[in-house]
């Protein structure tokens, strides 16, 4: 990034935000089945059905809950720092000191891929929302993870450059 350049947003993409999230999120529901399970079968030694409904149904709940915790293991995305100036939009990996860049004369097209599940256990799991960059040159293509409001930030930023959307099929 250049000296003279205006950063007019910034954020960071950690994975282990989105995976601290979904096994606190995992473990929370296998802890409240295992509770409940010793206090009601164990504990209490009550084999009446009535009573075993509830540890029955967070069992299931938390069944329910493993494929979004892989999910989620899945679509973490990497550490990264997303910058967005006055000439264009930089991502540099966490690791190194290398920048990403495309600049908003190159960006040809974009597009987003919403990586979070429309099931009510699944709105328990952040995810981020990814941004494919498309530029004229194929080896500056590159992928920006943004969370809540920095989505809002990066599209009108997008749509105030007059980028193009769309280029995915959906599959």
């Amino acid at each position: 990034m250049e000296d003279n350049e205006t950063v007019l947003a910034k954020w960071e993409v950690s994975r282990d935000h989105v995976l601290f999230v979904a096994i606190i999120v995992t473990f929370v529901l296998f802890f409240l089945f295992a509770f409940s399970f010793w206090a009601i079968y164990l504990f209490s030694k009550s084999t009446s059905i009535v009573f075993l409904v509830l540890p029955i149904l967070l069992f299931l709940l938390f069944l329910a809950a493993l494929p979004e915790l892989f999910r989620s293991l899945r679509t973490a995305p990497q550490d990264a720092e997303i910058y967005i100036t006055d000439k264009g939009v930089y991502r540099r990996q966490s690791q190194k000191e290398e920048y990403q860049v495309i600049s908003w004369g190159q960006m040809s097209s974009y597009d987003m891929r919403y990586l979070a599940t429309s099931s009510p256990l699944g709105k328990l799991f952040i995810r981020p929302t990814q941004f494919i960059l498309k530029s004229k040159y194929e080896v500056d293509n590159f992928v920006v993870d943004a969370f809540g409001e920095n989505v809002d930030i990066l599209r009108s930023y997008l749509q105030d450059n007059n980028v193009p959307f769309g280029f995915l099929k959906n599959s």
